[in-house]
């Protein structure tokens, strides 16, 4: 589950994502 999946939302990046959303 990397950060860089952000936009595809394989795994838990969801709120991985969050954190490093612009």
């Amino acid at each position: 589950a990397l950060y860089l999946n952000c936009p595809e939302l394989q795994d838990l990046n969801i709120n991985s994502c969050t954190n490093l959303q612009p």
